[in-house]
């Protein structure tokens, strides 16, 4: 997987995926429904300009409706 990037197979970071646990709901014949997966990479993240972790709220932090939140990963987007 790359990071740091926009750009499918360029630029940023190379990162080896160690394992995945696909989300036991993902339907391959139906690629925007339920499409999220959790990669444990072998190389650690170095953070800087373009790569940053994810600001993710405090556990059993309320969100309300409305909140501006970050879509990463490559697919489709659905807003609703």
């Amino acid at each position: 997987m790359h990071a740091g990037s926009n750009h499918l197979i360029t630029n940023g970071t190379l990162h080896e995926v160690a394992s995945f646990i696909l989300n036991t709901g993902f339907n391959s014949s139906d690629f925007a429904s339920e499409d999220i997966a959790l990669l444990e990479v072998l190389q650690p993240f170095e953070f800087g300009e373009t790569t940053q972790p994810a600001k993710l709220p405090a556990q059993d932090e309320a969100t309300p409706g409305g909140s501006p939140a970050t879509v990463i990963g490559w697919g489709f987007v659905d807003v609703i």
